[in-house]
């Protein structure tokens, strides 16, 4: 890549210009031995056809096929434009004509922001005053290269690009944001860079809309033009990007349908004015290069008589998209036959048209393979750039106290209210992947009692963020919900000379953030700015009435994660593609009814995909916002924090006896475990008890609660090969189907267990018998002592304690137990069918058996959220204890639960610990991971040294706990060899 960086001085800039060569091939006798042999053999007819270029829908239908093929075959003409179809279409329609022609086609593109401006399948890059907000010009380099290599893919020679109108006028109706900006230094600086781009992929460029189309109250597609200004300010300003840029790089002028008074007094249009094409453009500026009208059909001059003869007697090369192809035709050739336009003009032309033809290797032809034409297209590194693109020219140009990135989330009350448009979904989406917030709607159609009823609800919030998507709601309509808010936001989703219509509402914000277009990555990369989720350097590229001047720029800091396409992380997207196949066979297969999957590396969530359903019913996708049950990731995500806490602050000693913590194991066997014991399972204690026995009353069942064989009294099946009495009853006044002062413990729908329950539990633990000592044997139990431990070193709940001290300011909203006390069940993906111990099917409430008889909150299970949630808590570990711009704890304490491995086992503090071993990524190919897995189907690994974090999350128990499929066809682990193998080399 041919690095820009240091030509961003504008002398420098115009001196790299003046050395720069255009793509001219550099074999003038190849070139002319080529253009004289085509030349020859063409009539006269033939020769004036070149000078055509038809434009023609990309679809491929029999009339836009028949229409090409007259264009083509009869008239001979000289090249194509497409609009208003696929990618594919064109290829088709590209190839068929190309075949079809006896002199290849120059096929062109009006592609000011990519083949999406004509194309609905391919991607969609900022127009070119977003691009002026880039701090790194290289970037608009990338782009033209880009750009370049997908004309390339397409058989593309010609890009009507860049625009070089100095836009003077804020009211410009037709060139506005299309155009680099104001300063014609700086439009001449950034449009070299850009054809540079295209040159490397030999891609002509067009400059438009000579000699300016800028400063202009009209629209020229519907009618002429008009520039008032004088010669004085047209040859300082219009004209200096011809002037520097000229032939060298330029490969192409094209003229605008522009009424031009300074120049030419009579007032014809530049198009048709041989005073401005010829006398001014070709001899004046001493351009030589190809000259093209703008398109004919414009209401500008398509009802003018003879405009196309007028237009090639003026000294344009090339007629662009005439009213009526044969018609105009037809009548240069009458004009040659008359004698109006001489044949010498026109063969003249027409060599130099072939000319070009061979300086982008038309010669050699080859048609465009359609096979995978779009993945080719839309590339990951094209996606990449786009992401880069939107990202980097977010603009920041009001922060009073730097209030963004906004911190301190916790007990934040934030509304979001999206004004003028129903396009906002990507912005909210972004939004609530930080924080939970309140969405509200203001459009042209709300009325005044709306407007009352929510400006009196945004005085209650903390936090507004205004979000304006188009220019239908005015500034006096807004303003109102602007005033007496306690922080206010606004992000414009619209050009800066439209946000000047904002004065006042600007005026009452604390903040504004300028987005320039309504486009997904642009409400995506906003968001992310607002809470911190990237850098911005984005500058003002115009000065926006006084509350703005040009280059205004708050730099905002990256401290929580952000989110982006793989290959800004080092990744490769269509490896970690392979991801969708595991997980869809693993549904296919019904290992799992759905799931959901998060890879994240460097501080970019960078694959965040949910697939299935909550059930084998199929009837409820999965999205992302979706709250799982995350089973024993609860010990790593709950228990372990609040110890990690305790820890850092002095308040717990990893190796004294746990009864300094817990006075009443002191008379116990338990009393010389230490903490390190619990946390590596080494304490001696059983695997499992199930607890919630003792809540049965067994004199109902008459002999043993469970067997190995099903018949018709033991038929619960708990299970694969294991069935209980069907007779079971539970003790007398210990379930009651609705809480009570002494039942407020939920079990499940329409089941509450005694409050005395937990006290049974911690009584049974402390009469335990234990195992042997320093032997590695998993255990709940550890985990249900250090919540006692722990709960009493806080002083608080387990459950109010982690949401406290850590969700809420992490903005990891769906984390916590006893989640319909905060979620609709249907935000819940349910686990188990129970049909032994709470015959129903179990949604909302802790599957594990001991943690639902606990009351849904326990050390070793109970917590509920989403991966997206999950990945901010593991990434504050992963930044050594900080997130959010707030340390949660000391990088010391991270690195000694996270590092420090048991001498008996692989587990380390608290977190499970594995190996991976990759080779193509590291010398050694061994990489070690922290995190835990989950009975439900649940598991998160964070391997530091790639700083990545990957997160599955499943209801593989659905609707049986003994289906091991997911176990089975190890689905978790190869998904976890594709995210190694996407960072491959």
């Amino acid at each position: 890549m041919l690095s820009l960086k240091k030509y961003k001085n504008s002398f420098l800039a115009l001196l790299f210009i003046s050395l720069t060569q255009s793509i001219y091939s550099q074999d003038v006798d190849s070139c002319s031995l080529w253009v004289d042999s085509v030349f020859s053999t063409m009539s006269d007819e033939e020769r004036i056809g070149q000078l055509f270029v038809y434009n023609v829908p990309a679809t491929t239908d029999s009339y836009t096929t028949k229409s090409l093929m007259n264009a083509v075959e009869k008239r001979k003409v000289g090249g194509l434009l497409f609009w208003n179809g696929s990618l594919e279409s064109q290829a088709q329609l590209t190839n068929m004509a190309q075949a079809a022609s006896k002199v290849p086609l120059f096929v062109t593109m009006d592609g000011e922001w990519g083949l999406a401006m004509r194309l609905k399948n391919a991607l969609r890059y900022p127009k070119k005053m977003t691009l002026s907000a880039l701090d790194d010009e290289e970037l608009i380099y990338d782009l033209g290269a880009e750009l370049g290599r997908q004309c390339n893919e397409m058989r593309i020679q010609i890009d009507f690009d860049p625009v070089l109108d100095v836009n003077l006028n804020p009211a410009n109706p037709v060139i506005n944001t299309r155009s680099f900006g104001e300063n014609p230094v700086e439009i001449t600086r950034k449009a070299s860079i850009f054809i540079k781009g295209l040159h490397s992929k030999k891609v002509l460029a067009v400059g438009k809309h000579f000699p300016g189309h800028g400063d202009t109250f009209q629209d020229s597609h519907e009618e002429l033009a008009i520039v008032t200004h004088d010669r004085a300010q047209l040859d300082t300003v219009d004209l200096y990007p011809y002037k520097h840029l000229g032939d060298s790089l330029l490969d192409g002028v094209m003229v605008g349908h522009i009424r031009v008074l300074s120049v030419d007094s009579t007032g014809t249009p530049a198009s048709l004015s041989p005073v401005i094409v010829d006398s001014l453009l070709k001899k004046e500026l001493g351009y030589g290069g190809l000259i093209f009208t703008d398109a004919m059909k414009m209401k500008a001059v398509s009802d003018l008589e003879g405009a196309t003869v007028r237009a090639l007697l003026a000294g344009n090369d090339i007629i662009l998209d005439p009213m009526n192809l044969n018609k105009e035709v037809e009548a240069v050739i009458s004009a040659v036959k008359s004698g109006q336009i001489s044949i010498d003009l026109i063969n003249e032309k027409c060599k130099k048209v072939l000319k070009y033809k061979y300086n982008c290797g038309l010669a050699s032809y080859q048609p465009i393979e359609t096979n995978g034409l779009e993945k080719r297209i839309n590339t990951p590194e094209a996606k990449r750039l786009q992401a880069m693109l939107s990202k980097l020219s977010v603009t920041v140009f009001k922060n009073n106290d730097d209030f963004l990135p906004i911190k301190d989330l916790k007990d934040k009350k934030i509304a979001l209210v999206s004004v003028g448009s129903d396009t906002y979904q990507t912005f909210k989406n972004t939004v609530a992947l930080y924080d939970s917030v309140e969405f509200y709607s203001v459009t042209e159609e709300t009325d005044s009692l709306e407007y009352a009823s929510l400006d009196s609800i945004l005085l209650e919030k903390d936090v507004v963020i205004m979000a304006i998507h188009n220019t239908q709601v005015s500034d006096s309509m807004l303003y109102p919900l602007c005033m007496d808010k306690e922080k206010l936001i606004q992000v414009y989703f619209i050009s800066p000379y439209q946000a000047a219509n904002y004065e006042m509402s600007v005026s009452r914000a604390d903040a504004c953030v300028m987005g320039y277009e309504n486009l997904t990555q642009t409400q995506s990369a906003c968001a992310q700015a607002i809470f911190g989720g990237l850098n911005t350097k984005g500058k003002m590229p115009i000065k926006v009435k006084d509350f703005c001047p040009k280059d205004k720029c708050f730099e905002l800091s990256k401290f929580r994660l952000g989110y982006g396409v793989p290959e800004e992380v080092g990744m490769n997207s269509l490896v970690l593609n392979k991801i969708d196949s595991i997980a869809y066979d693993a549904i296919e297969k019904e290992a799992t009814p759905g799931c959901q999957i998060l890879v994240a590396r460097r501080g970019e969530v960078v694959y965040q995909k949910s697939f299935g359903y909550y059930d084998y019913d199929n009837q409820v996708p999965v999205s992302n916002f979706d709250l799982y049950d995350l089973a024993s990731v609860t010990k790593a995500t709950s228990t372990l924090p609040m110890i990690m806490k305790l820890y850092d602050e002095g308040k717990l000693d990893l190796d004294a006896p746990i009864y300094h913590y817990s006075s009443d194991l002191k008379k116990t066997n338990k009393k010389d475990i230490t903490i390190t014991d619990l946390l590596y399972h080494e304490a001696g204690l059983p695997a499992y008890i199930p607890f919630y026995q003792a809540a049965i009353d067994m004199q109902s069942v008459g002999g043993d609660l469970m067997q190995t064989k099903k018949d018709t009294t033991y038929c619960l099946q708990v299970d694969k090969n294991y069935y209980a009495n069907k007779n079971y009853q539970y003790k007398y006044d210990f379930i009651k189907k609705g809480p009570d002062d002494e039942h407020m413990l939920p079990v499940a729908d329409s089941m509450y267990i005694l409050n005395s329950f937990r006290r049974l539990v911690w009584e049974s633990i402390k009469q335990v018998k234990l195992g042997e000592s320093k032997h590695y044997v998993y255990s709940d139990l550890s985990f249900l002592i250090l919540q006692n431990i722990a709960q009493r070193g806080a002083k608080e709940s387990l459950n109010n304690y982690v949401v406290d001290e850590f969700y809420k300011d992490l903005g990891a909203t769906s984390l916590g137990f006893l989640p319909l006390e905060r979620f609709p069940k249907n935000r819940i993906v349910p686990t188990e069918v129970d049909s032994f111990l709470r015959m129903q099917t179990i949604q909302g409430y802790v599957h594990d058996q001991n943690a639902a008889f606990l009351g849904g909150v326990a050390g070793h299970a109970g917590l509920f959220g989403n991966a997206n949630d999950l990945a901010k808590y593991y990434q504050m570990l992963l930044n050594g204890g900080v997130y959010g711009g707030k340390r949660y704890l000391s990088e010391k304490t991270v690195d000694i639960f996270t590092t420090k491995k048991s001498p008996n086992s692989r587990r380390l503090l608290g977190f499970d610990r594995h190996l991976v071993i990759h080779d193509p990524i590291a010398d050694d190919g061994t990489f070690e991971l922290y995190g835990h897995t989950g009975f439900t189907g649940t598991c998160v690994w964070v391997d530091k040294k790639n700083e990545m974090i990957y997160i599955f999350l499943s209801n593989r128990v659905n609707p049986h706990g003994w289906n091991k499929k997911l176990i089975e066809m190890n689905v978790r682990t190869k998904i976890e060899d594709v995210i190694y193998e996407s960072m491959g080399k």
